[in-house]
């Protein structure tokens, strides 16, 4: 995504926002006691590259969801996967519903190494892997019942993508009753500087270097267009 469409978006974000506010949306729910750690789609067709579901950024995402999975296991926090995956690919009894004559759904076969979670976040002995058939994590599932047998009243929702399965659980969850939190540290937003796409800790960075001094320097991700370092006012 070019930084131009990025910044016509994050104005386009800024504005809906404050619309909603202004007509008493955008409540806080809140959080309870008890979190769980739902993973969503962090399978090989959507981590690795030259799929039709391969997502961007996986530098950034894999690393982050490491993190939230070494702090969750310490924590003794349960850890949920989903991957979607179909079946019955072809003939006139499938599984996948309207999908395939939109999206090549045909591609995610039940079984398959494409549906299967990503090695580098491979879940360990006991974790939950739910294979779902439709955006949300939660519809046609076993997973509420899950986490209200585990007393769980909150949940961190990570993985991709944003704006569907992701958005989808989110929606979900509140409609389940358990108070949803996205996990954030792999989202990318544009340097306010600079304006490249960069993980939110470049953007903590930023501010600290800006308390600094003008002559505080950042270096930039060696990745991409415009290699060298953000010079902050």
């Amino acid at each position: 995504m070019s930084d131009e469409v990025q910044e016509a978006l994050e104005k386009i974000f800024s504005a809906d926002s404050e619309i909603y506010q202004n007509r008493g949306f955008q409540r806080r729910i809140g959080f309870g006691k008890r979190p769980a750690l739902i993973n969503i789609d962090l399978a090989n067709a959507w981590t690795r590259p030259d799929n039709a579901f391969s997502c961007d950024h996986m530098d950034v995402i894999i690393p982050a969801v490491q993190d939230l999975l070494t702090a969750s296991r310490a924590k003794n926090v349960p850890v949920v996967y989903t991957s979607t995956a179909y079946a019955v690919t072809d003939g006139p009894n499938s599984d996948m519903g309207l999908w395939h004559h939109k999206i090549p759904a045909e591609l995610l076969q039940l079984g398959s190494e494409d549906c299967e979670i990503d090695d580098r976040i491979a879940p360990q002995s006991g974790e939950q892997v739910i294979y779902k058939k439709r955006a949300s994590a939660f519809h046609g599932t076993y997973l509420a019942g899950f986490l209200r047998s585990l007393g769980v009243d909150t949940v961190i929702i990570t993985g991709v993508t944003m704006a569907g399965c992701v958005r989808h659980t989110t929606e979900d969850a509140i409609a389940e009753g358990f108070p949803p939190d996205r996990g954030s540290r792999g989202r990318r937003r544009p340097c306010p500087r600079c304006r490249r796409m960069e993980p939110v800790r470049h953007r903590r960075q930023i501010r600290g270097r800006r308390a600094a001094g003008p002559r505080a320097r950042l270096s930039r991700s060696p990745r991409g267009p415009g290699r060298g370092e953000c010079t902050f006012p």
